[in-house]
């Protein structure tokens, strides 16, 4: 299902459609349960009507119009996708993750932290802890969203994030939870 940013239905269905993504990386693992935008064109006036997933809008709602009730349906698919489809080699991960890890927000002004409500939430469905404590911001980031730059790779070349080696020679997985992939 692909929602218009017009559209703001009501009620979604209970569990979300979304296409998981594998992702490569500095990383043993990683997915994206979906792409979170389709299309978006400027409009006249300064608009832009955008097409996102299903996923896509319900993060979009959390995340810019601090609507609550789309945590429960994102963590429900999240969690879903974890306990049946996660697996590297063949292995379900569930049972090796020692926690789940918010990405630090993007802006801190923000009263309401979606990232960090969705890793609550996905931690007490999957029964594991969340530390907000392990990863810290080492500079400021800047919202590209806010800030319209050309977009390359030179955008996300520096680090964000400072990774403590408790992280780096764990020979568990940790769960690393981001509204956006450009914060990973």
């Amino acid at each position: 299902m692909v929602l218009n940013s017009k559209d703001h239905p009501e009620r979604h269905l209970p569990n979300p459609t979304f296409n998981p993504q594998e992702l490569s990386g500095n990383w043993r693992s990683g997915w994206a349960l979906d792409t979170h935008t389709i299309s978006s064109r400027l409009m006249v006036g300064g608009v832009y009507d955008t097409v996102r997933t299903e996923l896509g809008e319900l993060v979009y709602q959390a995340k810019y119009h601090q609507d609550r009730s789309k945590i429960q349906l994102i963590t429900g698919t999240a969690a879903e996708f974890i306990k049946e489809s996660f697996k590297v080699d063949g292995y379900a991960v569930l049972p090796y993750i020692a926690a789940i890890i918010p990405i630090p927000p993007s802006d801190m002004d923000r009263s309401f932290q979606p990232v960090t409500e969705i890793a609550q939430e996905l931690g007490r469905l999957l029964n594991l802890p969340v530390r907000t404590d392990l990863l810290t911001k080492i500079k400021k980031q800047i919202l590209l969203r806010i800030f319209p730059v050309k977009r390359n790779a030179n955008n996300f070349r520096e680090p964000l994030l400072s990774i403590p080696k408790i992280i780096k020679a764990s020979a568990y997985y940790y769960l690393m939870i981001s509204t956006t992939l450009g914060q990973l």
